[in-house]
């Protein structure tokens, strides 16, 4: 009777964790619904994220470090998504920078991002937005770690780890943003190569 009790708190205790990481894991933005988004709106996202990191941070039972981290990562996912035409990149990352800076190294988290893109990039079954979308969160990483890698190692080696890729512009990816006929590609590679010769 014991045995069958213990089975299913363990499966209950399994099915609570299951929903709670559905409830934390990562959004999937899109760079065409984000390009329509004005500052406020934009700003509006991140500060949301932003509450709920806090709030994960100071919750009653000890807090959940994890996890609101993991909010602090999906902001700069939000930010990093979004074409950076308009210079909204720099007016939005400040804050949520600050943040990351107290709890781990805001270059860790930008690693883990050019990782994600990369193999978004290079992952031939996803949707061209999708591909599309890692491409500008590659090129917003390092538009943003460009000024530190002269004195930043670990900047310098996000940086390396997108040169070293040896990623190409996908056939899909210039199909989709030519026929919106408002951006110009360059290979993310080779933009970092650029950079690490500077």
């Amino acid at each position: 009777m014991k045995c069958i009790n213990l089975k299913r708190k363990f499966s209950v205790i399994l099915i609570l964790i299951a929903t709670f990481q559905g409830a934390v894991s990562a959004e999937t933005f899109k760079y065409n619904e984000l390009l329509i988004k004005d500052y406020d709106e934009m700003s509006d996202m991140v500060s949301k994220l932003l509450a709920d990191s806090e709030t994960l941070r100071n919750d009653e039972s000890g807090g959940d470090e994890t996890a609101a981290n993991d909010k602090l990562r999906e902001a700069l996912r939000l930010i990093y998504s979004r074409p950076n035409s308009d210079n909204m990149v720099a007016k939005l990352t400040p804050e949520v920078r600050k943040q990351v800076l107290m709890t781990q190294t805001y270059e860790q988290v930008a690693q883990d991002l050019a990782h994600e893109a990369i193999h978004n990039l290079k992952d031939e079954k996803a949707a061209a937005s999708v591909r599309a979308t890692a491409f500008f969160m590659l090129e917003n990483i390092l538009s943003e770690l460009r000024p530190e890698i002269g004195q930043n190692e670990k900047a310098k080696a996000v940086v390396e780890s997108i040169r070293d890729a040896k990623l190409k512009v996908p056939e899909a990816v210039d199909k989709e943003l030519r026929l919106r006929g408002m951006f110009k590609l360059k290979n993310p590679s080779l933009t970092a190569k650029e950079i690490l010769k500077k």
